[in-house]
């Protein structure tokens, strides 16, 4: 067999190879000079990709120490995972880049009753989602989110139903009650039981009989 046959895709392939990195080159120095031109600096890595902060940079650059904002990890929010934290106070180190938070854990609309410590939140990769309507003052008391099913409806257009498909209804208050009652947290009181008649009385039942 020839051996032109096997040379011709690696020469074709090189060819194609050398288009393309003399066609990038071009193109980024084509933009460099736009950009000169402009009076724009160029952009640089730490722009197009900001570096992923922990939970105290994020909250020191808000108003209020960022109580009463939601933040949330990238993972937190992928596909149907609904996770987020509701900060309440935070203890900021002598640096100010790291510290101890405090806030309402939501995990797919159920809240924490009250505020949890924050695990990792000296870890950077934490998210803001900033809201002025959401800041509270230092003077006053940050309240739980509502959680979902208990202090408010399950609204399917806000709520994220696809990790849910089949929501339960509560349960009725008569199971409840039994529930509690087998447990003994509540006392149960006695069932009134009817005697049952003496077997000496009246005939003998045949079918006891042995042959």
């Amino acid at each position: 067999m020839c051996p032109v046959l096997f040379l011709t895709p690696r020469k074709r392939w090189c060819w194609m190879a050398y288009n393309w990195w003399m066609w990038s080159a071009l193109t980024v120095h084509r933009r460099w000079i736009r950009w000169r031109h402009c009076g724009r600096p160029w952009p640089r890595t730490s722009t197009i990709h900001p570096p992923e902060r922990t939970f105290s940079q994020l909250a020191s650059q808000v108003e209020f120490d960022g109580r009463g904002q939601r933040f949330y990890r990238k993972e937190w929010q992928e596909g149907t995972y609904d996770k987020y934290v509701t900060l309440s106070a935070i203890d900021f180190n002598r640096d100010g880049n790291k510290g101890t938070a405090y806030g309402y854990v939501t995990f797919h609309g159920e809240t924490t009753t009250r505020p949890v410590q924050i695990d990792f939140a000296d870890v950077p990769g934490w998210h803001m989602e900033f809201r002025v309507e959401r800041a509270v003052p230092f003077n006053a008391i940050v309240p739980p989110p509502p959680s979902i099913g208990t202090d408010v409806p399950v609204d399917p257009r806000s709520y994220r139903l696809r990790a849910y498909p089949f929501y339960d209804a509560p349960n009725p208050p008569e199971f409840v009650e039994r529930l509690l009652k087998d447990r003994g947290v509540i006392p149960d009181s006695p069932v009134e039981t009817t005697e049952l008649p003496n077997e000496s009385e009246g005939s003998d039942d045949t079918t006891r009989r042995k042959n």
